[in-house]
């Protein structure tokens, strides 16, 4: 059956949302894999991946979650951010779940900054 998509249907910005949300959270992962001891994560390069994750965060937060999601995902978020770094206690996996995890938080924190960008935008759109 085909889809009832058209090209004219499919808008630029959900789509490149919907990859940017991907990008992020594959980059949050690998980062977070990397020992913090690794000798090619200066400042420089740490602040550039910081940089990246922020600006994927800030695109699929504005335009990629749905207005029914926000209340999940930010709840999501803060439950990431609150026992994410509960795991570097655990031994040999606890400091790359830890990292991870701690990586993860910062850029889904950043998703939920582009999520209340999104709703003050829409709120003072419809006193507009």
């Amino acid at each position: 059956m085909p889809s009832k998509r058209t090209k004219s249907s499919v808008s630029f910005l959900p789509v490149a949302a919907r990859w940017a949300f991907l990008a992020g959270l594959v980059i949050s992962i690998i980062y977070g894999l990397i020992p913090s001891t690794a000798t090619f994560l200066t400042a420089d390069v740490q602040k550039w991946v910081g940089y990246v994750l922020m600006v994927l965060g800030i695109l699929a937060g504005v335009w990629h979650f749905s207005k029914e999601d926000h209340v999940t995902f930010i709840l999501l978020a803060i439950g990431l951010a609150v026992f994410g770094s509960s795991f570097n206690n655990v031994e040999v996996i606890g400091t790359y779940l830890g990292g991870v995890l701690s990586t993860l938080g910062f850029f889904l924190g950043i998703v939920v900054v582009g999520i209340t960008v999104r709703y003050v935008v829409d709120w003072f759109a419809d006193y507009l």
